[in-house]
């Protein structure tokens, strides 16, 4: 006798029920109260069986192969061949077809979701000012092998977004991004517009640094 699930049980069934469980030991699962005799020898000869098998991973099952790697030495000469190993492995994303602007538009549509957070705020300044720029930071335009998020293709002026966060890791500093980046775009003729994270949110410093690249160019 005993209580069932997803029945509701009569007061008069459930003292009967309490009557005939008093004085008797509840029955406990082994995982509850430890193992029990019967299932810790079960465990025993099942831990028996996988030694052989899991002692090949150890050495235990080879011998032989165990003493070969505890005289081994790692000399000087050893470390130098494996290094030129290593060297002459060929790395198909190091080719010079993954170099070339077609292989890096794919790369940038695939790896990226366009436009960032902080692109969609210029995109609204943009539009909201009535500024002459388009978004191509989705791989569109290319200057070279540069990206930029917006350009003005008349006056030859491009607009660069960033995380300060990244180019301070990748570069240094923010400043040395944007000189290294400014010479490059300058080189191929444009005027660049760099926008920091840390600026995105200041609209009116931003309409100003547009207004003042564009009416000069």
């Amino acid at each position: 006798m005993a209580f069932k699930k997803g029945i509701s049980h009569s007061q008069e069934h459930r003292n009967k029920i309490s009557k005939a469980l008093t004085g008797k030991k509840r029955k406990i699962a082994a995982w509850n109260k430890g193992l029990t005799k019967e299932t810790d020898e079960r465990v025993n000869k099942i831990a028996i069986n996988l030694k052989g098998h899991l002692g090949s991973w150890f050495g235990k099952t080879r011998p032989n192969h165990s003493k070969k790697m505890k005289g081994r030495k790692q000399t000087k000469e050893h470390i130098e061949n494996r290094i030129k190993k290593i060297r002459g492995v060929k790395r198909p994303w190091m080719s010079e077809r993954n170099k070339s602007v077609e292989f890096q538009k794919k790369a940038q549509k695939g790896s990226l979701r366009r436009p960032t957070s902080y692109e969609k705020i210029i995109i609204n300044i943009i539009n909201k000012y009535n500024f002459s720029f388009k978004y191509v930071g989705d791989g569109e335009f290319w200057i070279k092998r540069m990206n930029p998020d917006f350009i003005n293709k008349d006056k030859k002026i491009c607009i660069e977004v960033f995380c300060d966060f990244y180019k301070e890791r990748a570069y240094g500093s923010v400043e040395k991004y944007i000189l290294i980046r400014n010479k490059k775009l300058m080189q191929e003729g444009w005027k660049t517009i760099f926008i920091s994270s840390s600026e995105i949110f200041n609209e009116k410093d931003i309409v100003n640094k547009i207004n003042e690249v564009v009416c000069s160019a």
